[in-house]
């Protein structure tokens, strides 16, 4: 039986074909691992509340309150972690203590000063694959967040512009915001800024195409 060989445009039809299907599942590939980073950082950031309730639950109270008292001229408000504004320099010195005390640790010591945030050394933070003190989302950031502090249920924020969100009335009708810088690891808290627009949020969010904003759905 005569073998049949392929013709020079039978092979250049099925490189087509190839670099056709090729071009087809790249991007669909793409989208779905977006999906699948932006899953993780959500399902994190429902552990991290989880976390954070539960010591609530425990304790009466968020640590942040103790927890702040350790960070020189830094003070606590409704809404935000601030030390005159530099949101950026408490989170990169709080952020890693408050998982250490969700994941058991007793003490925080920030430069001279030691608090004792969890005295019973409960686990309420299970990080698994991470070391101590170590909770990042899936692109290798902390996690940013805002919170209720006097008890009310609502986190008042100016337009909430630590998180990129714009609110009307300053109220969002929730304890706990916690969001991701997404995967170009930036934000800004300059409403609209395009920086914002793959962040990833523990509330529901839209975002508005035609500012360039992100509002929490209703």
């Amino acid at each position: 039986m005569k073998k049949h060989s392929f013709t020079l445009t039978e092979l250049l039809m099925a490189i087509g074909i190839i670099v056709i299907l090729a071009a087809i599942a790249i991007p669909t590939t793409a989208s779905a691992i977006k999906k699948a980073e932006q899953a993780k950082a959500k399902a994190q950031m429902q552990e991290l509340i989880n976390a954070l309730k539960n010591y609530e639950n425990t304790y009466g109270s968020f640590p942040f309150r103790k927890l702040i008292k350790a960070i020189p001229g830094a003070t606590i408000q409704d809404g935000t972690l601030s030390d005159n504004g530099q949101l950026k320099a408490i989170y990169d010195t709080a952020y890693p203590e408050l998982i250490k005390v969700l994941q058991g640790q007793k003490d925080v010591t920030i430069g001279s000063t030691t608090v004792t945030v969890n005295p019973r050394k409960i686990q309420f933070l299970d990080v698994q694959g991470n070391t101590e003190g170590e909770f990042l989302d899936p692109w290798g950031n902390a996690y940013y967040m805002t919170f209720d502090m006097d008890g009310d249920g609502k986190t008042k924020v100016d337009k909430c512009r630590p998180c990129g969100l714009k609110v009307e009335g300053d109220i969002i009708r929730t304890d706990i915001i916690i969001w991701s810088r997404g995967p170009d690891g930036k934000h800004s808290n300059t409403l609209g800024d395009d920086s914002n627009a793959d962040n990833v949020y523990s509330i529901p969010v839209d975002f508005d195409k035609g500012d360039g904003t992100f509002y929490p759905s209703r």
